[in-house]
């Protein structure tokens, strides 16, 4: 399962879940892939949604990553989970500059905290930045470096620490966060105020 594919050796596979853009670090985590250790892997769960994806795929074959690239394009959730949970560490790299980036708290960050990966995030985007310190689920990195993210890579490839911070990303959660509990309140109430067509 998951714990054994976490433990096993070969190559460290780094995840994205949800829509590609350039403001969410295509690039960057291509260059970071390009610096880093030839056994790392890019595994892309989700689409491109601002039209660049021919200038990633172009950057990839110019930095001879072609290989090392996983693109899954969009998957349902159920097996999108799968994808991510079959990972060893989740990439969150909002660029700078965009001022929904710093306040955002996206769901791929919890996403990849309930799969048990730690995280990759950027250190200037203030509610990301506040989770990952207090659950101790990751390392915060300026996310526009690719030297800073090849170099939180490195540090994560001890499994011990990868363990270590994914069980806390996962504790914090289910519990401090109460993802799990909020989400199906959430779920509940949409399906009140809002029955699903075909559902009512």
């Amino acid at each position: 399962g998951a714990d054994a594919r976490r433990h096993a050796p070969g190559p460290l596979v780094l995840a994205h879940l949800g829509s590609l853009t350039r403001s969410r670090g295509s690039e960057e985590m291509l260059q970071a892939l390009a610096l880093g250790s030839p056994q790392a892997r890019l595994r892309l769960i989700g689409r491109f949604a601002d039209g660049s994806e021919a200038e990633f795929l172009a950057l990839a074959r110019l930095l001879l990553l072609e290989d090392r690239v996983e693109r899954l394009g969009w998957m349902p959730q159920p097996a999108a989970l799968e994808a991510l949970a079959g990972a060893d560490i989740g990439l969150v790299l909002f660029q700078p500059g965009v001022e929904n980036h710093r306040l955002a708290l996206p769901h791929k960050l919890f996403d990849c905290m309930l799969a048990g990966l730690p995280v990759i995030a950027p250190d200037f985007a203030t509610e990301v930045a506040d989770v990952v310190r207090d659950s101790g689920c990751g390392l915060l990195v300026d996310t526009a470096c690719p030297r800073a993210i090849a170099a939180a890579v490195e540090t994560l490839r001890d499994p011990a620490l990868r363990a270590r911070m994914g069980a806390a990303g996962r504790e914090a959660a289910l519990g401090r966060y109460g993802w799990a509990a909020e989400a199906e309140r959430l779920t509940g109430l949409y399906g009140r105020l809002a029955p699903l067509p075909g559902r009512g």
